[in-house]
Order: C-alpha cells, then sequence, then structure tokens
C-alpha cells in the first residue's frame, strides 16, 4: 500500500470525530476481533531488537552510512520497557562503543507504552477506530483499513490500521505523527511509521518497525548533513512473561 494512498486517506476522513471519555464506544464488530486478538497476546514481549539505520544523502556515495545494531530489551521498577544497546557495526567494524555515545545523546526510547497502544484498554474505553474503504492484501489474504487519531504524550497520531478482513487479525500500522523527537543538533522534517505484524500458531507479535523521515543533522560548525533516514526495528526471540 502506496504511503500516498494512506496520506490521502487521513486527509478524506480528516473530519472524523473523535468520542468524548464519557461516552460509551460501539466498536465495529471486526475492530472488536483485532482488540480481543491483541488482549490474547499483550504478555508477550520480544528479548532482542535487530536495528538496521540507513542514511541516505540524495547525491549517495562517501554521505550514506549504515549502522547495523543489536539491542536487548529491559523492564524497570516502574513497568517500562526500555531497550540497551549489545553491538553495533558500521561499514565492517565494530563500532559499539561509538553507538553508545551517539545513543546518549538522543531522546530514550521507551517501547510498549500503554498509552500508546491504539489496541489498548486505554484508549479504546472512550475511542474506536472508524472503517474506511481502504483495502489491501496480506499473503493473499484480504484486509481492512481502519483509521485512529490518538492524543499520545509526545504527539498526535493520525494512522490507519489494517487488520484480517475475516479474523480480525492485526496485520500494518501506518502512522504519520505531527511532531517528532527532539535531537541534538537533528532536525526531522516529517516521518512515518510502519508496524508490521505476524501471526506463528496461536500467538500475534508485532514482526518489525519502519521509521523514514528526512532530517537535517549539523555535523560540524560549517557542515550540515541533508537526507533520509531509514531505520527498521526486527523484533525477535518473543517469551510470555510470569507475573
Amino acid at each position: 500500500m502506496a504511503v500516498r494512498q494512506i496520506c490521502a486517506c487521513f486527509v478524506l476522513l480528516g473530519s472524523v470525530g473523535v468520542a468524548s471519555a464519557a461516552d460509551a464506544p460501539v466498536h465495529d464488530p471486526l475492530w472488536k476481533a483485532a482488540l480481543d486478538k491483541a488482549a490474547e497476546n499483550r504478555t508477550w514481549r520480544p528479548r532482542r531488537i535487530l536495528e538496521d539505520e540507513r542514511l541516505i544523502h540524495p547525491k549517495g556515495g562517501m554521505f550514506d552510512r549504515r549502522t547495523e545494531s543489536v539491542h536487548e530489551t529491559y523492564r524497570d521498577e516502574e513497568g517500562r520497557w526500555w531497550a540497551r544497546l549489545v553491538s553495533a557495526v558500521r561499514g565492517g567494524k565494530d563500532v559499539s562503543e561509538a553507538r553508545r555515545k551517539e545513543l546518549e545523546k538522543r531522546p530514550k526510547r521507551e517501547f510498549f507504552k500503554p498509552e500508546n497502544d491504539v489496541f489498548g484498554p486505554l484508549w479504546n474505553a472512550s475511542n474506536t477506530a472508524t472503517r474506511t474503504q481502504l483495502r489491501h492484501e496480506f499473503e493473499g489474504r484480504p484486509a481492512v483499513g481502519f483509521l485512529y487519531t490518538m492524543e499520545a504524550r509526545d504527539a498526535t497520531w493520525v494512522g490507519v490500521v489494517f487488520v484480517d478482513a475475516v479474523s480480525g487479525v492485526p496485520r500494518l500500522i501506518t502512522v504519520v505523527p505531527d511532531r517528532f523527537p527532539v535531537q541534538e543538533n537533528v532536525t526531522i522534517r516529517n516521518m512515518t511509521l510502519e508496524f508490521y505484524f505476524k501471526e506463528d500458531g496461536e500467538r500475534w507479535s508485532l514482526d518489525r518497525m519502519e521509521i523514514r523521515s528526512n532530517i537535517e543533522a549539523k555535523m560540524s560548525a560549517l557542515f550540515t548533513w541533508k537526507g533520509r533516514s531509514e531505520v527498521s526495528l526486527k523484533f525477535e526471540d518473543w517469551y510470555e512473561l510470569k507475573d
């Protein structure tokens, strides 16, 4: 599904209202099936995240850069989920220490925030996604697109969720936020996020996350790098929480 088609859907359906907290939303049966599937799998978490970050300059060549990193997930005392760097490779060389210093300058990334979960009870207690005319196929199976708008802590998220037309199993979320992470010496011009899901027997889980943005990075007092950032996060080695 082309991103421009989904973005066009955002414009056409931009007037769709969000239910007030006092309302008890009546969920579309297919959306309700997606919520039920997500609830069955909410206790699962990945042990590893494989990150592939590419910085692509319009002219290519020496200005391009690719970094492949391995992270491990952990939960803090407050129940929040984070990831710590295990190793990083760039141009065939180990750059783990340099990568750690780079990540220290960026906002710390929290995973699996309940308030950012469109399938979670917090958002769905007072809101519901809206069925659209968008259709797509995943592995030969038809999927239906649902539009949602979420006021998250760090941005307003406008997204389209594709769920299996028969079972309601979520397959893809495409999101366009209205604000972006603030990073030292880096300006983000736009951003699109895509979340791909997969089924493995009875289990449903997040397979990978794709983040694309145009950025300007101040490398020195005399040089500002302008280009495209493409980040792929692959979630692996899932396990079920026991507590």
